[in-house]
């Protein structure tokens, strides 16, 4: 539960307070309608499951590579949000951060993963996305991108978009790293996380009411 105050937004009251989902609902309600995110809603789930994983919602975790707060954002990550030190742990500013950055990501993958799997239907295709998002988060946007494009990398891929229907979109999105394990410094580390990030996301979304994204 939580409230406060950042960069124009306020979000509950001391009396009020919401949950840490509600928040990042928000959050991200302010800034799509101000048109600084383009980000499609049902990524709020996933990203859900992503704080239960980085940072079990703690307000002042650090991570051994020196990654903090709720999002657990990197110093690069806090550098290009140019969050000052005094706000570098203000939860609304990490969530604001955090959707900044996947923000980013999105307008880089989404043409690519228009092309080799905008065919999919509508749910299959928005699990699969927004695992991949989350991938970028973690492993760097240009390494998932060479995943759909690099012709050294992609053959996982282009099989998969030529026979989505016999996988789920765990499936795939795992399939595509577990094949190209120790590739581009593809290893079993980011094949975990999209996993322990989508186990994460199916517990959000069994506890949390309407989270977009669940369903």
């Amino acid at each position: 539960q939580l409230w406060g105050t950042w960069d124009g937004m306020r979000v509950g009251t001391e009396d009020h307070m919401v949950s840490l989902h509600e928040a990042i609902r928000q959050v991200y309600q302010h800034r799509r309608e101000a048109g600084r995110v383009d980000l499609p809603e049902h990524t709020l789930s996933t990203l859900a499951g992503k704080v239960i994983i980085e940072s079990g919602g703690v307000r002042e975790a650090l991570s051994p590579a020196g990654a903090v707060g709720l999002m657990q954002l990197s110093p690069a990550a806090l550098e290009d949000c140019r969050l000052a030190k005094p706000f570098q742990l203000h939860r609304l500013a990490q969530i604001d951060c955090a959707l900044y950055l996947l923000d980013q990501n999105h307008r880089n993958l989404e043409p690519a993963f228009d092309a080799l799997f905008g065919h999919l239907p509508a749910s299959q295709g928005e699990a699969l996305y927004d695992m991949l998002l989350v991938q970028a988060y973690h492993t760097g946007i240009g390494r998932v991108l060479a995943l759909l494009r690099d012709e050294t990398l992609n053959g996982p891929a282009l099989y998969f978009a030529a026979n989505a229907q016999r996988f789920s979109a765990g499936d795939i999105a795992l399939g595509m790293v577990f094949h190209n394990l120790g590739r581009e410094q593809f290893g079993f580390a980011a094949l975990y996380y999209v996993a322990d990030v989508a186990v994460a996301t199916a517990a959000a979304c069994a506890r949390v009411e309407a989270l977009p994204g669940c369903g």
